[in-house]
């Protein structure tokens, strides 16, 4: 073989040896996004919604009972206020762990107020629970008595049947606040008043909503007040209290099956 065939078959294999070359690179260093089938990929880490990113409307249109808490007062109404501390504050603080509970049990429980702020009067917070079709109306509240810083404890309050709508709604008000306070026993920790339940012409009578009141305790009581500005303690009623809603709402669904 001659010197030019050997020089002319370095140079076509070079030229071979160039072209594998250059398509190992562009496919090695090609830019991920200018692929077509990493285009969806890209779409989603840049922050379009992907096929499996649940809606946040996902909850709506479920059959779970609507639950409504009330955390009564806010704003400019602060409720009763003694040794530092605020009936408000103390009743939205346990409507929310109330809420919570309620919500990982599976039912749909909604407050009246989520902060600080003024809320309608009662009966337009009533009248809204009845469009939202709640089965459960629970009124949040403190005591206080001017006269006597003895008094002390929760009570748990149930409809007299002073309004118009009678009957079965004021049996299933009083029922629920027995459920209530079952479990509000079961602690040792809670604090009870002596009049630990009672019937109450201010709480709405009927059968939808069924209504219940739960006040946490005298804030004229130190002792109490103190209690209720514990967090532990804060947690310890908000269990017994959702516990007694459920056991309720459980009551009813079997009675309605």
């Amino acid at each position: 073989m001659n010197r030019d065939t050997i020089v002319e078959k370095l140079m076509n294999a070079c030229a071979i040896l160039s072209v594998l070359v250059l398509t190992i690179f562009c496919f090695t260093y090609l830019p991920s996004s200018a692929k077509p089938a990493d285009k969806k990929a890209a779409g989603t880490a840049e922050g379009a919604p992907s096929e499996e990113t649940p809606s946040e409307d996902k909850a709506e249109g479920t059959d779970a009972p609507v639950i409504f808490i009330d955390p009564c007062h806010g704003g400019a109404d602060s409720g009763t206020v003694a040794n530092g501390t605020k009936e408000a504050d103390i009743n939205l603080a346990l409507a929310r762990q109330i809420r919570d509970i309620l919500l990982s049990r599976g039912y749909d429980a909604r407050l009246t107020r989520e902060d600080e702020i003024i809320v309608p009067e009662e009966d337009s917070r009533l009248e809204r629970a009845r469009r939202e079709n709640a089965s459960f109306y629970l009124f949040l509240r403190c005591n206080g008595d001017i006269h006597s810083r003895i008094s002390s404890g929760a009570t748990v309050e149930y409809s007299s049947g002073a309004s118009t709508v009678s009957g079965p709604g004021d049996n299933a008000s009083r029922q629920a606040a027995g459920s209530i306070l079952k479990e509000l026993k079961k602690n040792p920790g809670i604090k009870l008043s002596p009049d630990e339940i009672t019937s109450s012409a201010l709480i709405p009578s009927g059968a939808s909503p069924v209504c219940v009141s739960v006040k946490a305790g005298y804030l004229t009581n130190r002792s109490d007040a103190e209690m209720l500005g514990d967090k532990e303690y804060l947690m310890a009623l908000a269990e017994a209290i959702a516990s007694g809603v459920c056991d309720q709402m459980a009551s009813s669904m079997a009675l309605d099956n």
